[in-house]
């Protein structure tokens, strides 16, 4: 530009600002700005700063751009004021256009102001040439006419500046005009829109409204899908073209929607460039190849996603423009909202299908399932639904299991064992858990069951229900209980083995301690063990294991706890004793091997020995420390049995 402009800038955001200095001087104008932000900044600026061009907002804290123009055409009628804003309806635009503003620009479409900025200068000027004109008669208006046969002759700046101004008149005119029509369409493409979630039924009125807006021979709409990165065309308006019918797609890479989904704005191509293009890439623009040679594209964007584009074809060439492009957006953005508002209908549409399905599955599921499955109130613990199986495992009618409640058929031993968990279940801190627990069945018979349960509402909502799922485990409990005492059992005797002693004693000696008990644990060694099965054999050697463990069974209290822990060794665990007499014991051990024996002559009779240690719970010792002491006892015994032979 040859002249530096004095541009005024109001603003208040300056990078906004910033932004819009950067685009005018991308395009070569030489330019000294003034950013305000205020109406008394602005004032001030319209009497100091002389500008030649107004750039501004429209929506500002406590001004407005409506205000704004009020202003600039009050003090400086003459300068070109455009309003380059973030948001404005098209019932304030038409205030603002009616009002003496050159144009109106969307900061989301920064490359139309360049162009608007040309054609207000341009007119600006158009329109100062012919004011000096004006100026130049009216200060010639005293001076004596010159005239010629009677006739008077007028300057001829005269009349050239009345036509300047009466064509200037006349295009703003033309432009509001232009501007109020287009408002109309547009606002009738809002109505139909809004009128009805049947897209195709939209799609065909739209194309009859936006024509009288854009010039077109072909006009598609074309839908991303980013999970498969392709276009799918979900309508098409003009001539058949194929590859590019209803329902065909292509990929995402390379087109025409992907450029705009960086761009995020439109774009015009002449046919030279798309000319170029197809010579490069022949399978690109099928539609050049059918004639069109024009081409403009606008993305569609719904809540700033660019979900598509709509595209127009015409087959005269350079059919498009900035106006154009401006429009195609507009109508675009509506396009985009009733797409997206049909989408939500068709998935909300969808959902319910789905849910109804769900729900005729979750039934089947529920009354054909081979465990127990049930709906419970949370607040009052009565069964709300309950399928075939669950009555089966509880032997009840399902009339019988929707007058109960889980409490009530609950064993009394299991009946807190799932309140935190379901305490936590209701404050939405988990949405599900599982735990075993024992029912009672309406024969008295107790039942192991395995329980899931989960919440049948959304967390934050207030709670209400519950689902169970019910799997029978008694077996599985049976077989467990079974294993437990193979393990914890000596298969010979049938008494518990070093692991079940160990494990039992060292509960009992916590118990001791804390309850302040007294217990006695006996060590005892059955004597030539070795011998026996070194000349009489194992099976004998066997029978006198097998008649140690009944002889200490019959010694002993049931509930003492009797072990072999190996070899020919045993141990005895009493509870609840106090005042230990070693004599006593003995006395007793050697009545009941005799009474044994009593009637069974000739057969080999088994002989013992053993130690007593005592627990004391004021002083206390360890298991093992008990079980050493024992054992020292017992082979002094065996020694002092040993020296008297």
């Amino acid at each position: 530009m040859d002249k530096t402009l004095r541009i005024l800038m109001l603003e208040d955001n300056p990078c906004d600002a910033e932004l819009v200095q950067m685009e005018l001087k991308s395009a070569g104008f030489s330019f000294t700005e003034k950013v305000v932000m205020t109406e008394k900044d602005f004032l001030l600026a319209l009497r100091d700063f002389f500008p030649d061009l107004i750039l501004s907002e429209y929506n500002l804290p406590q001004y407005t751009g409506a205000l704004a123009l009020a202003e600039a055409k009050r003090l400086c009628p003459d300068v070109p004021f455009i309003l380059v804003t973030g948001a404005v309806g098209d019932e304030k635009a038409s205030e603002i256009l009616t009002g003496g503003a050159a144009d109106y620009v969307m900061k989301k479409d920064l490359n139309r102001l360049v162009p608007a900025v040309q054609r207000a200068l341009a007119e600006a000027e158009a329109g100062q040439e012919g004011g000096k004109a004006g100026g130049n008669f009216r200060r010639d208006r005293g001076r004596p006419e010159r005239g010629t046969g009677g006739k008077t002759e007028r300057p001829q700046a005269e009349g050239t500046g009345c036509r300047k101004t009466e064509e200037a008149l006349s295009r703003s005119r033309r432009i509001a005009e232009r501007l109020a029509g287009e408002m109309a369409v547009i606002a009738e493409i809002g109505r139909l829109i809004s009128s009805t979630l049947d897209i195709d039924e939209v799609y065909g009125r739209f194309v009859t409204e936006t024509r009288k807006l854009i010039p077109f021979d072909r006009l598609n709409v074309y839908l991303n899908d980013p999970s498969r990165n392709a276009v799918h065309i979900a309508y098409v308006f003009g001539p058949d073209i194929p590859g590019r019918r209803p329902g065909d797609s292509f990929p995402l890479a390379g087109s025409t929607n992907e450029i705009l989904v960086h761009r995020r704005a439109g774009l015009i191509l002449g046919a030279g460039s798309v000319e170029r293009i197809v010579r490069r890439h022949p399978h690109r623009f099928p539609s050049f190849r059918a004639g069109m040679r024009s081409f403009m594209s606008v993305p569609l964007i719904s809540r700033n996603d660019i979900i598509g584009a709509l595209h127009f074809r015409a087959k005269k060439p350079d059919a498009y423009g900035d106006q154009d492009l401006r429009l195609a957006e507009r109508v675009g953005a509506q396009i985009a909202g009733a797409i997206a508002n049909a989408r939500l209908f068709s998935n909300l549409k969808e959902s319910e299908r789905s849910l109804r399905e769900s729900e005729m599955r979750f039934r089947a599921i529920f009354e054909q399932a081979a465990v127990g499955v049930a709906e419970i109130d949370i607040g009052t613990g009565r069964y709300l639904a309950v399928n075939r199986r669950l009555c089966e495992l509880l032997g009840r009618t399902e009339g019988e299991m929707l007058a109960t409640t889980f409490q009530a058929i609950t064993h009394p031993d299991d009946r807190h064992v799932h309140e935190e968990k379901t305490a936590q279940l209701d404050a939405g801190k988990i949405g599900n858990f599982t735990l075993e627990k024992r029912y009672l069945r309406k024969d008295g018979k107790v039942i192991w069951v395995n329980l899931t349960i989960s919440s049948l509402w959304k967390p934050g909502e207030a709670s209400g229900r519950n689902l169970i799922i019910v799997e029978d485990i008694s077996e599985r409990k049976r077989l467990d209980s079974e294993m437990r005492e193979m393990f914890l059992r000596d298969q010979l005797t049938e008494l518990y083995n070093r692991r079940g002693f160990i494990n039992l004693a060292e509960h009992q000696l916590k118990s001791a301690a804390r309850t302040k008990r007294w217990l006695q644990l006996t060590f005892a060694d059955v004597d030539g063990l070795k011998w026996i099965n070194d000349n009489l054999g194992h099976p004998e050697g066997d029978r006198i294991l097998i008649d140690a463990a009944n002889i200490l069974r019959r010694t002993f209290r049931e509930s003492d706890i009797i072990a072999r822990l190996g070899g020919d060794e045993f141990a005895i665990l009493a509870v609840n004793t106090n005042g230990y007499d070693p004599e006593a014991f003995s006395a007793r051990l050697q009545g009941s091997i005799d009474e044994y024996y009593a009637g069974k002559p000739g057969r080999c009779r088994l002989a013992m020995s053993w130690g007593t240690a005592v627990y004391d719970p004021e002083s206390p010792v360890s298991l093992d420390g008990l079980m050493s002491a024992a054992d020292g006892l017992m082979y002094l015994q065996k020694r002092t049995k040993a020296n008297r032979r």
